[in-house]
């Protein structure tokens, strides 16, 4: 179960009994609802941080299992054949 703190519980249900207009001997109602409430937001708060952790342990894993990639020490050059123009025919023997 999550644990809410009693001043939270308090300031939530004071806004509750503000919000159906503060009527009179509903403050355990009201009480037990902020609870309720408090606590549910709690547990899904707590269920996102696990699931967070256990994301970041499985790229964690799985970075150490992958083995580095060779550094390529220059990139291969592409050459580029000359253009020959028409005009230019190799000399008669």
């Amino acid at each position: 179960m999550a644990m809410v703190s009693e001043e939270a519980i308090r300031r939530r249900s004071h806004e509750i009994w503000i919000e159906e207009g503060r009527p009179e001997g509903r403050d355990l109602e009201h009480w037990l609802e902020a609870e309720a409430e408090l606590e549910r937001e709690q547990q899904k708060r707590d269920l996102r941080t696990t699931a967070f952790h256990r994301l970041i342990y499985r790229v964690e894993e799985r970075q150490r299992s992958v083995p580095p990639r060779p550094r390529i020490s220059a990139p291969p050059q592409i050459r580029v054949a000359q253009r020959v123009s028409r005009d230019s025919r190799p000399a008669a023997a």
